[in-house]
């Protein structure tokens, strides 16, 4: 049972990679509900909305709970654990600050306990990849770098140069394999060359990357 408030909680019956089961308890109870978003972040998340819901409908916006369950069932968000291919698996998740990476390995650690995690990393010139490679790096097999330049309408938006980043890696971990590649596309054309059975390849450290 987790406790987000006094006067609600959620209990988690199952979290796997085809989605989440709880039970949530608040001015009402209602069991059973499933959730397609991995991790268990997404179950306080949904149980957080079930909780608006409910203090919405105190001013007569009523929201069934049949409606409810759709909702929840269908809800999606691309880029977040989103498995973008299964044969070899590829997962998308534009983590790219240090909550959200803490967030992203927790899940993978809960949900593919026996999958070796292959990542192809960017990241925003702005963010701190130090911290963020090092939550990222004790999951990892091995790592890609790679990076990109997005113009848009506030200006050019750059990642840090891949070699940058392969050196502050190589300061906190002399060991793990870990190579270059300027392309995102490529890198991806690659991994999932050479990836086993067992591999998972993870896309992650920004949005911009998942984007491309």
């Amino acid at each position: 049972m987790s406790l987000l408030d006094k006067d609600f909680s959620y209990k988690l019956k199952s979290v796997t990679e085809k989605g989440s089961v709880f039970d949530y308890a608040g001015e009402k109870t209602i069991r059973n509900l499933k959730l397609n978003l991995l991790g268990e972040f997404q179950i306080e998340n949904a149980a957080l909305a079930i909780r608006a819901i409910e203090l919405i409908s105190n001013f007569k916006f009523q929201i069934s709970n049949s409606d409810l369950r759709k909702g929840l069932k269908e809800a999606f968000i691309p880029g977040r654990l989103e498995i973008i291919k299964k044969d070899p698996l590829v997962i998308s998740d534009g983590a790219h600050n240090l909550d959200k990476m803490n967030a992203l390995v927790a899940s993978l650690k809960s949900i593919f306990p026996k999958r070796k995690v292959k990542a192809i990393v960017a990241i925003k010139y702005d963010k701190n990849a130090v911290e963020i490679i090092r939550i990222l790096l004790p999951i990892c097999q091995e790592i890609t770098f790679t990076g990109y330049e997005i113009k848009t309408d506030q200006g050019v938006i750059k990642s840090y140069e891949p070699r940058e980043l392969e050196i502050i890696l190589k300061r906190i971990d002399q060991d793990i394999p870990v190579s270059v590649v300027s392309d995102p596309k490529d890198a991806l054309i690659k991994a999932e060359k050479d990836a086993s059975e067992t591999d998972l390849i993870l896309i992650t450290g920004s949005l911009y990357l998942v984007g491309r």
